[in-house]
């Protein structure tokens, strides 16, 4: 059965809500089982912010499944007292003796939003370039999840691997006193990459929903490894911070598994809608850019997207199961 085309009607609509935030809007959201989308600027890049632990995760189950690591794995996470907060400082000083669990990790990065867990993570699978070879791998280019501090400090690891651990708490003292220096080069760079509309950090919302759709259908990973992806999305709540998104106006049952992500000049909502009545599951990621208004407003807006894009697959996704009931009895 051939696919209709997206109604304008639908897109004016997105129109309107960009213009009530005065923003750049991105959203591509896919009905997994008949192939239906529903898109706008879906081949324009936008950071990645706090979705790029979702990525992390997926690296981390695919190591796994190749029997690299474990979710058993343990990872020592004790810290010098004044620690960095960068996920290669903290691999090179880490303590004797205080591990936790590749599975615990997991859980704490992706449910808690612990930011400390990501790190110790990205040093687990060696990120960055390890999950750039994951989406490499999957042949999806318009996603690069690089990471701009991790672009910005390989000279000081480099620095402690060559050094014993009684000289790399030295080499650590160095480096603090050009902490702000690195800070501001971080800041610049980051202003360089979005505005340039290079893809370091950054993804397109077609290639995230690309990505998801893999993650469902469990290609590249096993799955009983989606199987506990799909547990924790589950599980996740917003930040205390973070209002919800995806699923602000959904039905109060609807099942949604999702990650935020938030920076000062972006909102990201990624992840999966199940809908009613066994019509199937919507991959959605949706990014807001620039917009002058208050974040919950902008929370709003995007809940209203993505009951949208829910309603619009209810009806489209009811409408093919109807077509292929009338078939089934002619």
């Amino acid at each position: 059965m051939k696919l209709p085309e997206q109604p304008g009607l639908i897109t004016k609509e997105i129109e309107r809500f960009e213009g009530l935030l005065g923003a750049k809007v991105g959203l591509m959201a896919l009905h997994l089982d008949s192939g239906q989308t529903l898109q706008f600027n879906s081949d324009v890049l936008f950071p990645l912010v706090s979705t790029v632990k979702l990525a992390i995760a997926g690296t981390v189950l695919q190591m796994i499944d190749q029997g690299i690591l474990t979710l058993e794995t343990l990872i020592p996470i004790e810290l010098p007292q004044q620690g960095t907060g960068n996920p290669w400082v903290e691999r090179c000083l880490e303590a004797d003796g205080v591990s936790r669990s590749v599975a615990s990790l997991l859980e704490a990065m992706l449910v808690r939003h612990d930011e400390k867990a990501k790190n110790f993570l990205m040093a687990a699978v060696g990120a960055p370039e390890n999950v750039a070879h994951y989406f490499d791998q999957l042949h999806i280019k318009d996603l690069r999840p690089d990471g701009l501090r991790a672009g910005l400090m390989p000279d000081l690891y480099n620095d402690l691997e060559r050094f014993p651990y009684t000289s790399a708490v030295v080499i650590l003292d160095q480096w603090r006193s050009r902490l702000s220096e690195v800070q501001q080069a971080n800041l610049q760079e980051l202003h360089r990459s979005v505005n340039n509309n290079t893809p370091r950090d950054q993804g397109t919302p077609r290639a995230v929903v690309e990505w998801l759709r893999y993650l469902w259908q469990a290609e590249e990973i096993r799955p009983d490894s989606r199987n506990l992806l799909l547990s924790l999305l589950r599980q996740t709540t917003p930040a205390s911070s973070v209002g919800p998104r995806l699923r602000r106006h959904l039905p109060v049952d609807t099942v949604v598994m999702n990650k935020t992500g938030t920076a000062r000049d972006t909102l990201a909502d990624i992840g999966f809608i199940l809908l009613p009545q066994r019509l199937g599951v919507i991959a959605i990621a949706l990014f807001v850019q620039n917009s002058y208004k208050p974040r919950e407003y902008q929370e709003q807006i995007m809940g209203d997207l993505a009951r949208l894009a829910y309603d619009y697959f209810l009806m489209t996704a009811a409408f093919f199961q109807d077509q292929s009931l009338d078939n089934q009895t002619v």
